[in-house]
């Protein structure tokens, strides 16, 4: 039996793809010397395949990695249950942020492990920043050519952190397993030696030294006048993916070279006007 099960659900654009990256790189580390196991992942390095299977919803970037392992919500569940049966492990780690949207998943993969403790490891990012963040990466995909006009625009999901977490608390609580909510702070906006992996190797109680293996750094923003300048070329020209996957590498280039003076694309007043509603 499951001693203790490990959910880490982001929230989005707090290192999460850095933790992701980390956990896959050292899935047979985690195992044999911590008793962490970090189960099939498809090819990706998350969960998220496994995640859009059980929601029964295939964003276009998956469609062909299910049609080729002929995957369904049934046979996904059946082979996670043989792996467990197989391994018989202690500790089950999974790791997808999509799975932050959809509790009733949760649940799901709950009464699959059957845990004595459910962990559910989530980062928290200061609003603004986390809009902003957000902005970033919709003008980075090429194929978001209808982005918002601003990052106040982004889209409508909850940035009320108190009342996300005791939703969760509720809804998970209910399971006939001992919860434990690990609420964290994604502090890199703030304090640039801040590091989430080395900050997921403690909530995970694991000697980061001994683990890791490479400064991890994934899915990083470009810089505010970066991506001002970017959102005005895609304005103006319709570009081929090799051109515009070669202008944003230059961008990456110019804002290390360059550190830009522009810190956020907020004022200080619409800071303190988006985060007082949270307050």
């Amino acid at each position: 039996m499951v001693k203790e099960l490990i959910i880490h659900i982001g929230l989005y654009k707090t290192g999460t793809t850095s933790i992701q990256e980390f956990l896959y790189k050292n899935k047979d580390k985690l195992f044999n010397e911590f008793g962490i196991y970090y189960p099939n992942t498809y090819g990706l390095k998350s969960h998220n395949l496994c995640a859009h299977i059980l929601r029964n919803y295939y964003p276009e970037h998956l469609v062909n990695i299910v049609n080729k392992t002929g995957l369904t919500k049934d046979i996904l569940l059946k082979q996670f249950r043989d792996e467990l049966d197989n391994v018989k492990p202690n500790t089950v780690l999974i790791s997808s942020e999509v799975l932050s949207g959809f509790t009733n998943l949760i649940n799901e993969i709950v009464q699959v492990v059957s845990p004595k403790i459910l962990k559910l490891i989530v980062y928290l990012r200061r609003q603004d920043k986390k809009l902003e963040s957000l902005y970033s990466e919709q003008v980075r995909n090429l194929d978001s050519k209808a982005f918002p006009l601003s990052p106040f625009h982004i889209g409508s999901f909850s940035l009320d952190y108190h009342k996300y977490l005791k939703k969760l608390e509720h809804i998970l609580g209910l399971n006939k397993v001992e919860l434990k909510l690990i609420p964290r702070i994604y502090s890199r906006d703030f304090d640039r030696s801040w590091d989430a992996v080395k900050d997921f190797c403690k909530v995970l109680d694991i000697p980061e030294l001994i683990i890791l293996e490479s400064d991890i750094k994934e899915n990083i923003s470009l810089s505010p006048v970066s991506i001002i300048a970017l959102k005005r070329i895609k304005e103006k020209y319709s570009l081929p993916m090799n051109l515009f996957s070669k202008i944003v590498s230059y961008l990456y280039k110019y804002d290390n070279e360059k550190p830009s003076k522009l810190r956020s694309l907020f004022s200080l007043e619409e800071r303190k006007k988006e985060n007082i509603k949270f307050l």
